[in-house]
């Protein structure tokens, strides 16, 4: 019988199948999907509910949307290539047009006056941190007011 060696022997993988272990990848695309998926579902739920109740529900699937999006946004960043960098740089430049609180909302979201190692650690802050925890609260509200209203079965 032969003795392994103590080392692995391991390949690299190519683009094609690194992609299949690409978590970020797989984790955006289904949520994008199970998002744009979920809405239709629940238009006829409205008719069993009132409009406060489901005001309330809209507003939270709406904040989850927010949410979602800023998962994207946030994880550009994330590599701290040039790609990430620009992404960053052209997505935190957009309030700028807003006139009046432009100037001071991008320096809030850039943390300074130009995009650096502060703006990335930031972004990665939200991404890992922050995000994560707004998500999981504001998902704890949208399945605790399902299970109130009674429009979805046992668990």
């Amino acid at each position: 019988m032969k003795q392994q060696s103590s080392q692995a022997r391991c390949r690299p993988l190519d683009k094609n199948e690194a992609e299949k272990f690409d978590v970020a990848h797989w984790t955006k695309t289904k949520q994008q999907f199970s998002k744009a998926w979920h809405r239709p579902l629940d238009k006829n739920e409205a008719a069993k509910l009132g409009v406060a109740h489901w005001t309330k529900m809209k507003q939270r699937g709406v904040v989850l949307a927010v949410l979602t999006a800023s998962f994207g946004v946030t994880g550009y960043s994330l590599p701290r290539d040039q790609i990430g960098y620009w992404a960053v740089k052209i997505v935190t430049g957009v309030p700028e047009a807003i006139p009046g609180i432009g100037s001071p909302l991008v320096e809030l979201l850039r943390g300074s006056a130009s995009v650096g190692q502060s703006t990335l650690t930031r972004f990665y802050s939200l991404h890992t941190f922050v995000l994560p925890l707004l998500t999981a609260v504001f998902m704890s509200m949208h399945f605790l007011m399902i299970r109130k209203q009674g429009i979805s079965g046992p668990l």
